[in-house]
């Protein structure tokens, strides 16, 4: 029978290229680059190309996308009437989490696109 461990403390989930996290000197680091850094002058666009793209980005890199990313940003007139239906007391994890199954049911699958097709 395996050992139960209270939150997995000091269990590695998996290897990682992406992040180190080493919780004994507090340490973490996404791509090699301490996340101290990052959040000081990086933002949220160039972190997540870095995670993406194993590299920051150049200021054209950078803006191209940011421009794909405000293009998936649009929500389908449906999900917004969804949202409307929500009521406006209550907690709002609460209630999305028991509208989001009628969501799922009038959305196509989509195909996850993985940074190699990204180009």
């Amino acid at each position: 029978m395996l050992e139960y461990i209270p939150g997995l403390a000091g269990i590695p989930a998996a290897r990682s290229s992406i992040c180190f996290i080493d919780g004994s000197v507090g340490k973490l680091q996404y791509r090699g680059f301490p996340i101290e850094v990052l959040a000081e002058r990086c933002s949220y666009e160039e972190v997540a190309y870095l995670l993406v793209f194993k590299r920051l980005p150049t200021t054209p890199q950078l803006d191209e996308f940011r421009n794909e990313l405000i293009a998936e940003r649009g929500l389908k007139f449906r999900i917004i009437d969804l949202l409307k239906t929500l009521p406006e007391s209550g907690q709002p994890m609460t209630r999305s989490r028991r509208r989001w199954p009628r969501w799922g049911c009038s959305t196509r699958e989509t195909t996850f696109q993985t940074p190699s097709s990204f180009g």
